[in-house]
């Protein structure tokens, strides 16, 4: 093989080997940020949401109690406004989970919030505003020691349940950001350290060849020079024959 076809097969080798490493980076690359906008980020919205929507309901708690207190509109419109907020927050925490890949565990855990709410807190609330408003705190205390304070508990336990789930996936995905990107890493460094490999390969096969031509041409010059000598020599010795004999 010629000089000039075995600089052009390390030259495609080594762009080849190269072009792949890269997109292979370039892939990963891609792929990661799709997790962290998605995955991470999106989790991390839901999350947020959620902790907003506990705030709110905690802040609806204690409406609940200073209405039964002080019989105030304030408190009650107070207590509707945090309801509306905690609504809000879980429809928007519902949202980012629904565009999250393998959300069947949150979304099961969700709908066991809302169960809860549906079944130990709304219609509670509503019996309990009720006989506030009509000024019945005999019957309101009952139903806040015997229904609203043991319902709350249901509700806040599987609502912890809920924004556990939801960090228990932030985490995951986190872990298998790193996870992958450190092979990733590893992957794409292998993949270099072919490429100088197969450089300093093919360095050394050129280095050999083109030492081999050299020497060969270094030969092929020896020859022509003692080749040259001879006939000088011998024109030499031809040309003082003829003038001895002249």
């Amino acid at each position: 093989m010629s000089l000039t076809a075995k600089l052009n097969v390390a030259f495609f080798a080594v762009v080849l080997i190269t072009g792949s490493a890269m997109g292979y980076l370039a892939w990963l690359l891609q792929h990661n940020n799709k997790t962290v906008t998605t995955e991470i980020l999106g989790s991390a919205k839901a999350l947020r949401a959620a902790a907003q929507g506990r705030a709110a309901n905690i802040r609806m708690e204690s409406m609940v109690h200073l209405y039964a207190l002080d019989h105030k509109k304030e408190s009650f419109d107070a207590k509707e406004a945090a309801d509306e907020a905690f609504s809000a927050s879980v429809d928007e925490a519902l949202g980012y989970i629904k565009k999250l890949p393998n959300n069947a565990e949150l979304l099961k855990k969700l709908d066991a919030v809302d169960h809860a709410d549906h079944t130990y807190c709304h219609p509670v609330e509503t019996k309990l505003m009720a006989l506030i408003g009509k000024g019945e705190n005999a019957k309101a205390l009952d139903v806040i020691n015997n229904e609203y304070v043991p319902g709350r508990k249901k509700f806040e336990a599987s609502f912890d349940e809920f924004t556990q789930a939801i960090a228990a996936y932030n985490d995951a995905q986190m872990a298998i950001l790193n996870e992958r990107s450190v092979k990733g890493v590893q992957t794409g460094m292998t993949m270099i350290g072919v490429v100088f490999l197969f450089g300093l390969f093919i360095s050394s096969r050129l280095g050999k060849f083109m030492r081999g031509t050299i020497a060969g041409m270094a030969r092929r010059l020896g020859d022509t020079l003692q080749e040259y000598q001879k006939e000088l020599v011998e024109g030499v010795e031809a040309m003082g024959c003829l003038l001895y004999t002249s």
